[in-house]
């Protein structure tokens, strides 16, 4: 029975991370918000996402953090409510009299909101796979499938909601539903005994499990080698992702075929996810590289031949590498250096992402622009970090934690 009951879990947390994952559809909010309130400069509106994005690794440092001091149900209620007060806030933001709206979603959406979330995604984490040490990368690539389906599924909703009843309203109904959903699934979930933890503290290796402090992590090679390989796989995803439905329409295809390349993403993290358990953290870090290597290879394919097939099929493999990157890493640090202290290690590893948010949007945002509207320059550079993603594998693994 306890064997079977880890998957309720594993669900439970799943949909938690999907309602999470809602801070991913800042694309759909961006358009109504500006046409409430029309001071708001595209500045304005990147910038909101760039500031959740930094909470959001903040909160997660947070989260496991104080994992040895506060249970991570009280944690999660926590996160629920740190969201359901920032989509309530920006819902009374009166539209007559907005003062600094700027500012007011930084902080409403951008921190509260960023930090709500970090802190779920690492407490979801961080408790759940507890449920699945032998097949870890699985339950991290079905909890992390149900972070990247949140703006697809619920933006959709949300969207529509939109449409209906005005935005401001949508972020009320966000404000009261979210908070409810998260905490009753919340209030269901469990951790595992120590019992059943220690009967399972081996490696698929069979060695005893590594135990590595934080500091020594940050002292260890690999992990500076598969952060820097983590932020070439990100960044790559980001430069495209960002600019799907605008490469779709380039091709003569309707923009929204662009949101098959997040359905690619969500499912990419299940299946890096359940390979990495087959065939082990290095063959599975070289094929998610080589997902990559071939996703811009057919994109640039593509462009030169002005055909939308290559293209689109670039534009899911991509999908599915960068999908793929969360899931790695969430396994490597939780097997590499093990589950004792895997909230505030992970939390660390995740922190990249402030790097590769930024980066990856810039650079394509220059190669565009100084392409004249072209993306044949931006799957160039995709070709190249993959490229320099696989050297990389072959150089890290000769560091790889014992």
């Amino acid at each position: 029975m306890k064997k079977n009951i880890r998957y309720l879990y594993l669900m439970l947390g799943t949909v938690i991370l999907l309602f999470a994952g809602l801070i991913y559809a800042w694309s759909i909010f961006k358009g109504p918000l500006k046409a409430q309130f029309p001071m708001l400069t595209g500045e304005n509106l990147s910038f909101t996402f760039t500031v959740s994005m930094i909470f959001f690794c903040i909160g997660s440092i947070l989260s496991g953090y104080f994992s040895a001091k506060i249970a991570f149900k009280i944690r999660l209620v926590f996160s629920a409510i740190l969201l359901g007060v920032g989509f309530f806030l920006i819902s009374q933001i009166d539209a007559d009299n907005p003062g600094n709206i700027a500012l007011k979603l930084y902080l409403f959406y951008g921190v509260l909101c960023g930090t709500g979330v970090g802190i779920a995604y690492n407490a979801i984490l961080g408790s759940v796979l507890r449920w699945f040490p032998d097949s870890v990368g699985f339950a991290s690539g079905v909890l992390l499938m149900g972070f990247g389906f949140g703006s697809l599924i619920l933006g959709g909703l949300a969207s529509r909601l939109a449409l209906s009843m005005g935005i401001m309203s949508t972020f009320f109904i966000l404000a009261v539903a979210i908070p409810i959903c998260m905490i009753l699934c919340i209030l269901a979930l469990k951790e595992p005994e120590e019992a059943l933890m220690a009967a399972k503290s081996t490696s698929k290796a069979g060695r005893a499990e590594a135990v590595f402090t934080p500091s020594e992590m940050l002292r260890n090679k690999f992990f500076w080698l598969f952060t820097f390989w983590t932020i070439l796989i990100s960044s790559s995803g980001l430069m495209i992702i960002n600019n799907a439905a605008g490469i779709m329409e380039s091709f003569g295809a309707p923009a929204i075929a662009g949101l098959f390349m997040s359905v690619f993403n969500g499912l990419g993290r299940v299946f890096i996810g359940s390979t990495y358990d087959k065939l082990g953290d290095k063959k599975t870090t070289y094929l998610n590289a080589a997902i990559l290597l071939m996703a811009g290879i057919l994109m640039f394919i593509g462009a030169k031949l002005n055909m939308f097939l290559p293209v689109l099929l670039g534009l899911l493999a991509c999908g599915t590498s960068y999908g793929g990157a969360p899931s790695l890493a969430s396994a490597i640090i939780k097997e590499g250096y093990g589950a004792k202290h895997y909230p505030m290690n992970f939390s660390i590893a995740n922190a990249q992402l402030i790097i590769s948010a930024t980066l990856g949007p810039t650079i394509s945002n220059f190669l565009i622009n100084s392409s004249g509207g072209s993306f044949g320059t931006s799957f160039l550079t995709i070709i190249l970090f993959s490229a320099i993603a696989l050297i990389l594998t072959a150089i890290m693994y000769r560091f790889q934690p014992q």
